[in-house]
């Protein structure tokens, strides 16, 4: 495993890593807010992951192949899906990357987070 994979340890340049890399590939069973698939999409890298609650609002047929399950031979199928068509995985990530900076931007999220307070203020009252 050494010989091709590199734990990189504490890093500050986390963006320009996700850039170089080849593909993203994220196998949990569950993601609240999945932030590294978020900033994998950000940077315009291609994503393979595992269908779960918090993944699947993000990965979609448009955006990249989604494995049904956890087994090694699905995810492996969706990264040679990736590998083998690498303008296909780009454009891909390209609408990824548009719709990641057009949907979750600081203002836009806090506006929907303050929205939700809002209603749980109103609600109990």
């Amino acid at each position: 495993l050494a010989d091709r994979v590199s734990f990189l340890g504490d890093r500050r340049d986390v963006p320009a890593l996700l850039g170089a890399a080849d593909a993203l590939v994220m196998s949990s069973r569950y993601e609240g807010c999945p932030y590294v698939l978020l900033e994998a999409l950000a940077a315009g890298t291609p994503v393979v992951a595992v269908s779960a609650p918090g993944v699947d609002e993000l990965v979609t047929a448009e955006t990249g192949p989604l494995a049904a399950d956890r087994r090694p031979e699905s995810l492996a199928a969706c990264l040679e899906e990736v590998l083998d068509d690498r303008r296909a995985a780009q454009e891909r990530a390209a609408r990824a990357q548009e719709r990641i900076a057009r949907e979750f931007v600081l203002d836009r999220m806090l506006a929907g987070t303050a929205a939700v307070y809002e209603q749980c203020l109103h609600a109990s009252t």
